[in-house]
């Protein structure tokens, strides 16, 4: 009994000898590719390419989404709602239910041949699937027939559709992609929103009117117009009028001193001080100053009744006597001008404890008004954004840009005559091979059973 080794020369002599069978073989598989291909429905895919989901800040930044907010944007784009509103704008008739195709018409037939045994339809014609409505079933061919899918590395989203017909694949692909944009508008939208935020800036802007109006009452009442402010200058003023008593005391210190003088050098003129025409004129001076001077004219010598003062001490007399009341009158002056000036520094200082004593009250009222400022500011801008964000909604215009819009291809999707020839050949070659190595070990069995017999 002979045996054939499996080794790489006896099998290309085995195809060698059965290469007819091969090449049969070959050319049967690659026509049966042709005839598929010939006879399968071509398809053309449409697609889109949309910029989703940036605001005007992160576009102006060029910042990139989140996976996971693209990734939402990919399911809303394949959802129901979406799909949907894009079968209502191309029109559910022109998008009819397969036919079987060629390729699979044996095997249709087959198929609903047993289908029809299994579950006959009854009498009244309705099919046990009646229930499902059409539009539910064109819901779940387009959702089959489309993709959505996030590029990578991008914040860019590809929708893609593919049909018989290249119109109407192209104007699906841009129904599905207006849907999406509808959708995600829609989902954005806040009902409501806007009236809140309105009554929110009317109440804040009530409480800026009461808490102003409270704070008006109580500087009117209080005589406070600034409580940092208005103690600065009180403690300004305090510092200031403390200085200019210091000055006027000395400078009264110092006047009384030259008036002391004065009156010392007035005791001095004896002859002068006890001649009765100047009696009069030492009457008028200070009771301190007299009793100096009268102790002073006691030491002196005794004027006889025929002693007349010299001209010149009357002279000096007279010019010491009017620096005397010069100086008397600046010394008042100084007196009243110290006493006003202590008056106002108890004034200003029980006004600084007043200012302080109340200025925690003051800043309480302020603090009230500044907070109700900035909350009705700050909902009076988000109201005016909000209602460019409702307005911009409206009138369509999104942040999902679309990059691409879709146009009908003109080349098929499928089938790829390539992949189809290039199957046929490698089938072909596979079937070609098992058959001339299947016949080469048909012909050996049979040389042995004729040798053997």
């Amino acid at each position: 009994m002979i045996h054939l080794e499996p080794t790489v020369g006896t099998v290309l002599a085995a195809l060698w000898r059965h290469k007819r069978l091969v090449v049969l073989s070959i050319l049967v598989m690659f026509a049966l590719a042709v005839a598929a291909y010939l006879t399968t429905t071509p398809t053309y895919e449409a697609s889109t390419s949309l910029l989703v989901g940036q605001d005007r800040s992160d576009a102006a930044a060029g910042g990139l989404l989140p996976t996971e907010v693209l990734n939402s944007q990919v399911r809303i784009a394949d959802s129901d709602s979406v799909v949907r509103a894009a079968i209502e704008h191309v029109g559910l008739d022109r998008l009819p239910e397969a036919e079987p195709g060629p390729l699979s018409g044996l095997g249709g037939k087959l198929r609903g041949m047993v289908k029809q045994w299994l579950r006959p339809e009854p009498a009244g014609g309705a099919s046990a699937g009646a229930s499902i409505s059409a539009m539910d079933l064109a819901v779940e061919r387009v959702r089959r027939s489309m993709s959505a899918r996030a590029e990578p590395n991008t914040s860019v989203l590809t929708i893609a559709f593919h049909h018989e017909s290249p119109a109407v694949a192209a104007e699906m692909t841009n129904a599905l992609a207006e849907a999406f944009i509808d959708q995600q508008n829609s989902l954005l939208r806040r009902p409501g929103l806007v009236e809140f935020l309105r009554l929110q800036t009317q109440r804040f802007d009530d409480e800026v009117r009461r808490a102003s109006m409270e704070l008006q009452d109580f500087m009117h009442r209080e005589g406070m117009y600034s409580g940092e402010e208005q103690r600065s200058l009180l403690l300004g003023r305090a510092s200031q009028l403390d200085a200019d008593l210091s000055r006027t005391r000395s400078s009264l210190a110092q006047a009384e001193g030259q008036k002391h003088a004065l009156s010392r050098q007035l005791a001095l003129l004896n002859p002068v001080a006890r001649s009765p025409f100047a009696l009069g004129f030492v009457e008028s001076l200070d009771a301190d100053d007299i009793m100096g001077r009268e102790a002073d004219a006691e030491a002196a010598l005794p004027l006889r009744d025929d002693d007349t003062p010299p001209l010149l001490m009357i002279k000096v007399f007279q010019e010491a006597m009017t620096a005397y009341r010069i100086l008397d009158s600046e010394v008042a002056g100084l007196r009243d001008l110290a006493t006003q000036q202590a008056k106002e520094v108890e004034d200003v200082d029980r006004e600084l404890a007043r200012v302080t004593s109340i200025q925690g009250e003051y800043e309480r009222l302020r603090r009230a008004v500044d907070l109700a400022t900035f909350n009705a500011e700050t909902f009076a801008k988000r109201t005016v954004a909000e209602q460019i964000e409702s307005d911009l909604r409206d009138a369509r215009l999104s942040n999902v840009r679309v990059i691409q819009p879709a146009t009908p291809p003109r080349q098929a999707a499928s089938p790829k005559g390539v992949l189809y020839a290039a199957f046929g050949l490698a089938f072909g070659l596979v079937l070609g091979v098992a058959l001339a190595l299947a016949r080469e070990f048909y012909d050996i069995n049979r040389r042995d059973g004729a040798q053997g017999t």
